[in-house]
């Protein structure tokens, strides 16, 4: 671990919310610093398209010890999903006969939604945004998720047929005196009852609301494909709506350090089917760094 904190404290860039491209500068490395721990530190851990495997790769189970082993060098930790919980067969749950398995053993189809955001739970997540594919079981299967969750399902643009929100679109986290937005965006979904809402202005209302609220730093869950020209549209997305810190996007196919927009949002993607977890680590000055966890960090 004191390995990790070296890592991220030896690629650190100035980042302010909202941050502006004259804003971000190299910071120098800081050596022996990391033996302080992380004392007023921010870190985000963040995973995405885990796809049923709570017990498979690094699973939910690592996740849990990594908040806890961050949380115990005296870092403030948030733990984010950007969705794709559900694994790739969960819309064939409902055919398969009582009994056969699929992703979690016995578990199927509605029951087998509740039982991974119950495992989230026990993880620490603070927040997920449902993928597309979560969305495979229909609005049934969502809101046995929802109502399995100990934590909020986010999406400020994820609306039923007379137009009300499904999900909660924000929350706001208070970290060692700084308060954190988060908010879900979906893609386009394919589900009876579902209408998917234009996906850049429910967000730039989302951040001006929560900046407006006092929040430091907004960090946007995302799944946004793809444009008209095969490119991952998250940088697009984020010229479009000022005021983001941090986008995570599973589909913008960021490499570990994640990629820097010329607005000044960080944007990263996590590994797939917990192969890693993603790590964003925010300094007391406000200076950010992001790589990935693997197993050999335990």
């Amino acid at each position: 671990m004191k390995k990790l904190i070296a890592l991220l404290l030896s690629f650190l860039f100035l980042l302010i919310w909202p941050a502006s491209a004259e804003s971000l500068q190299a910071a120098e490395p800081a050596g022996e610093a990391a033996e302080e721990g992380l004392a007023g530190y921010i870190v985000v851990l963040h995973t995405g398209d885990t796809l049923g495997l709570a017990e498979e790769n690094l699973g939910f189970a690592r996740v849990g010890e990594a908040r806890a082993r961050f949380a115990a060098e005296g870092a403030a930790v948030l733990v984010l999903d950007d969705g794709g919980a559900l694994p790739a067969n969960a819309g064939e749950a409902e055919a398969k006969a009582p009994g056969q398995a699929t992703g979690l053993g016995e578990a199927a189809g509605l029951g087998e939604a509740a039982g991974l955001a119950q495992a989230m739970t026990e993880a620490g997540y603070d927040a997920m945004t449902p993928a597309p594919a979560d969305f495979a079981l229909g609005l049934e299967g969502l809101m046995a998720m929802k109502d399995a969750a100990g934590f909020p399902l986010l999406s400020v643009n994820a609306l039923d047929a007379e137009g009300a929100r499904l999900l909660s679109g924000s929350i706001i986290v208070e970290r060692d005196g700084l308060r954190i937005g988060v908010f879900g965006v979906t893609g386009q979904v394919e589900a009876e009852g579902v209408v998917i809402a234009d996906a850049v202005k429910a967000a730039a209302s989302s951040v001006s609301t929560l900046h407006g609220e006092g929040c430091d730093v907004v960090i946007a869950l995302t799944r946004l494909g793809v444009d008209e020209t095969g490119a991952p549209a998250a940088a697009a997305f984020a010229a479009a709506v000022p005021g983001i810190g941090i986008l995570i996007d599973m589909s913008a196919g960021a490499p570990a350090e994640g990629i820097w927009t010329e607005g000044g949002t960080l944007i990263v993607s996590g590994p797939a089917s917990l192969a890693g977890i993603g790590v964003v680590a925010i300094d007391p000055a406000g200076r950010c760094a992001a790589m990935v966890m693997d197993e050999s960090w335990f």
